[in-house]
């Protein structure tokens, strides 16, 4: 049985079900890239993105179908853009999902799981989860469950 952290996100035994479920079907998995300024761009699984919507870049929430969902910026310190994209994230309630600000609109791509690789960086980076190479390019795949606990109003 997996133990809940809090946050209402997927736990990483989850994730790791799911993938492996995956991996044992078709080898495939299709997952979004985020673009990050100033380190290297987020994976997400394409079933975690609720909605893509424009919004101004210094939002801090966003309303979504009767709820304000809070935001972290992907923008980098010197946002020179006015209008950015929320990339809604799910969760395993309404109350725990998140979003992220991206100057563009989540790139979609259908990998092999195989060419995944753990990436050899020493550079340590807050928001990540763990770091891979795909086609000779470093990506980040995020701590939900950390960018939740930042973004959530904590319960009494």
């Amino acid at each position: 049985m997996t133990q809940q952290t809090g946050t209402g996100l997927a736990s990483v035994d989850q994730a790791s079900q799911t993938i492996s479920l995956l991996t044992t079907t078709t080898g495939l998995i299709d997952i979004y890239a985020l673009t990050v300024q100033g380190e290297p761009d987020w994976i997400v699984p394409q079933n975690l993105v609720l909605e893509t919507l424009s919004v101004p870049a210094k939002s801090t929430s966003v309303a979504w179908q009767g709820q304000q969902i809070p935001l972290k910026s992907l923008l980098g310190k010197a946002v020179t853009v006015t209008e950015a994209f929320a990339v809604l994230l799910e969760a395993d309630n309404d109350a725990a999902r998140i979003g992220v600000l991206t100057t563009e609109p989540p790139k979609p791509m259908r990998v092999r799981i195989s060419n995944l690789r753990d990436a050899n960086d020493s550079q340590v980076l807050v928001n990540a989860y763990q770091k891979v190479m795909l086609a000779d390019e470093l990506y980040q795949v995020p701590d939900l469950d950390r960018i939740s606990k930042a973004l959530l109003p904590t319960k009494p």
